[in-house]
């Protein structure tokens, strides 16, 4: 797998230089940069198919809350009667929902198990892009991008007694631009699930929102993105700085598929999506019953015990 990302990589580098060399850039300068973002971007359009399931899974687990939250209710009073068999209907009733929206945990978990694999090959490929490249150099001027080479991490330059530490700060500029956008992207994120639970909880929103200003849900919240942020700034200045290219390539391009995506799962028929699932709600939904029914006649036993004992205390 890595022997063909590879071979892609460097075909994708040959064109670039072809039409460097039309544009009479004989020393090829930035060929590599462009290359890396060319290959990211053919990257996550082979991805889209995975990034679309997994956006569906997020935004059907939004619209379908309030039906969760029904189920949960529903059999609220069953607990009390046969905990066990109550949680088992209740896990089925809530396939069936999820099976009526076209959404599986299961392969919303596959899916981004496959996508960590899939670009933890690009992200080695990207990191040692000279192994793939066929007829560059460590130094060769095609590594250079806006004055900096890709091929070398920022710690490296940092150490290097040739470098300016202004110079040694150009370096970490890509990472932390993608840190930045990491940053806010969470918090963004973060805002809109507390929003949306605004939304499915209007008789509790006066308690969401004391939860949203409570101090250490904000600390939390804020902890978790400069987390995440500061583990992409680390990795950036860590590794080569086409990594840190490949990271800020990747975010942009993400968050551009994904909110195209969005765009039109929001206006997918949802009726004709239920059409479509029929069989296999229903399919869920008789298991469901099985154990509803195997409830009520427990609580009838029950109810007949009662009588019975109630008969000989009399």
């Amino acid at each position: 797998m890595i022997k063909i990302f590879g071979e892609i990589l460097n075909l994708i580098f040959e064109l670039v230089c072809n039409i460097q060399d039309k544009l009479g850039i004989i020393s090829h300068s930035g060929s590599v940069g462009i290359s890396f973002i060319i290959f990211t971007l053919i990257i996550y359009l082979i991805a889209i198919p995975f990034l679309y399931s997994q956006q569906k899974y997020n935004i059907m687990q939004g619209i379908m809350a309030k039906e969760i939250k029904a189920a949960t209710d529903k059999y609220a009073p069953l607990m009390e009667i046969d905990s066990q068999r109550a949680k088992t209907a209740l896990q089925y009733e809530k396939l069936a929902i999820n099976a009526k929206y076209g959404i599986s945990s299961i392969y919303n978990f596959i899916n981004i198990i496959l996508q960590f694999i899939f670009f933890l090959l690009v992200y080695q490929i990207i990191g040692k892009a000279d192994n793939y490249i066929i007829g560059i150099g460590d130094n060769d001027p095609a590594f250079l991008l806006g004055g900096i080479n890709i091929n070398k991490s920022a710690v490296d330059v940092f150490y290097d007694p040739a470098s300016s530490l202004l110079f040694s700060l150009r370096y970490c500029l890509i990472s932390a631009i993608t840190a930045l956008i990491t940053l806010c992207s969470t918090i963004y994120a973060n805002k809109k699930i507390f929003d949306a639970i605004s939304s499915q909880n209007k008789d509790k929103a006066k308690d969401i929102e004391e939860i949203k200003k409570s101090k250490g849900m904000i600390l939390t919240m804020f902890g978790m993105a400069l987390f995440s942020s500061g583990m992409i700034f680390y990795i950036g200045i860590k590794f080569k700085a086409g990594v840190a290219l490949y990271m800020l390539t990747a975010s942009i391009i993400k968050k551009i598929i994904d909110a195209t995506l969005k765009k039109y799962i929001y206006h997918l028929n949802i009726e004709k999506i239920f059409e479509h699932n029929e069989k296999a709600y229903q399919n869920k939904l008789q298991q469901a019953e099985k154990y509803i029914a195997m409830i009520e006649k427990k609580k009838e036993d029950n109810s007949v015990k009662i009588v019975e004992r109630e008969a000989i205390e009399a």
